[in-house]
């Protein structure tokens, strides 16, 4: 089959979508309040074509051959020009035939909301298990990225080496949880924001799906970890649990002082620390884990031999298996020890174990 451009043959434009969400927005919004789902098809549709016709290429500083020139290169688009623009075209279909466009939709989609706090578009990734049955209510997972992260973090990123395994989706998927990964606000300003942001989207996706409300659990991973913490502790009576994973960063004591997470005891919650991370720091641990002990009741604290980076695919089993005891009333799992220090790599250990140069004396004159 020949295929002209670089849309895929019977694939529409983002001209032709764009011209197909105007008739839209003119035909739903004069009707007044939307319902969520709805809402959640016009602001993904516009937030991806938006993305897609923006500039493509952005200049650049180079040094080149010792001379500063400008270069253009390519925008680091977080929108899948094709699999996105396949997902607008179907969730437009089904609103105009009038009919709910996620009533039968599952697996994994790139949505996007209009943030209440400030109007902006904040997309996310939502997975819903295969076979899902809307006479049953399913319980949701929010999971917060780290600082370089975005919404696909969790979904794509978070991979086992040995088998490729997208971990995140694949025990969601294997336990029956309804998943979804935000793009976490980054400024420290932007605190209350990211609080408006993961209420809306408890709320809107339970409006599209069947999510048990008392089975809603949020976790994070390094900034993440502490966006955990902000948002569980301002509002604990929105989760089950919480699960903070390489977190244990000086600031977050005090942070706690200030929420006054001793009003909140019995909230269960996790964190993980990883023995060889750096930033997270095994002396941070053992400050924050005899800090939260005397203050919660139903806090465990479990310890991994990874570094910082590898922590977050390593430990997720256990923040699931953590999820699931809460699900199902059982007795938490024991916490373990804290590590005392950071073992040594291999090759630090090499270079420790060679005896240093005997130092020379110094020639007299």
């Amino acid at each position: 089959m020949l295929c002209l451009g670089f849309w895929p043959a019977r694939a529409e434009s983002p001209a032709e979508l764009k011209k197909r969400l105007e008739v839209l927005h003119k035909a739903l919004e004069p009707d007044g309040e939307l319902a969520f789902s709805t809402r959640t098809v016009l602001d993904t549709s516009d937030y991806v074509l938006k993305a897609l016709s923006g500039p493509q290429t952005v200049a650049r500083t180079r040094i080149v051959k010792g001379k500063r020139v400008t270069v253009r290169v390519p925008v680091a688009s977080k929108v899948n020009a094709i699999k996105d623009t396949q997902l607008v075209a179907e969730l437009m279909a089904t609103l105009e035939k009038g009919e709910d466009p996620f009533a039968t939709r599952t697996g994994d989609m790139h949505l996007a909301f209009r943030s209440p706090s400030d109007g902006t578009f904040q997309p996310f990734r939502l997975i819903v298990p295969e076979g899902f049955d809307r006479e049953k209510q399913y319980p949701l997972v929010i999971a917060l990225h780290g600082q370089s992260g975005n919404e696909n973090t969790y979904p794509d990123r978070y991979v086992r080496l040995d088998n490729q395994d997208r971990v995140f989706e694949k025990l969601g998927r294997e336990r029956g949880y309804i998943l979804v990964s935000p793009r976490r606000r980054k400024s420290p300003s932007g605190d209350s924001a990211v609080d408006v942001d993961v209420l809306e989207l408890i709320d809107r996706v339970s409006a599209m799906y069947p999510v048990r409300q008392d089975q809603v659990f949020l976790t994070g991973h390094s900034s993440g970890g502490m966006g955990t913490w902000q948002v569980g502790y301002r509002h604990p009576e929105r989760f089950a649990g919480l699960a903070a994973v390489g977190s244990a960063f000086s600031a977050v004591p005090m942070m706690m002082d200030r929420m006054k997470i001793e009003q909140f005891p019995t909230l269960p919650h996790m964190y993980v620390q990883g023995r060889r991370d750096r930033l997270s720091t095994n002396a941070g641990a053992r400050n924050l884990v005899s800090y939260l002990k005397p203050r919660l009741n139903n806090f465990v604290y479990k310890e991994f031999p990874d570094a910082h980076g590898t922590l977050g695919v390593t430990s997720m089993p256990t923040v699931f298996d953590f999820f699931d005891a809460i699900r199902e009333g059982r007795e938490l799992m024991p916490s373990d020890e804290v590590a005392k220090y950071a073992p040594p790599s291999a090759a630090r250990r090499a270079v420790r174990s060679k005896k240093p140069a005997a130092i020379q004396p110094k020639p007299t004159q």
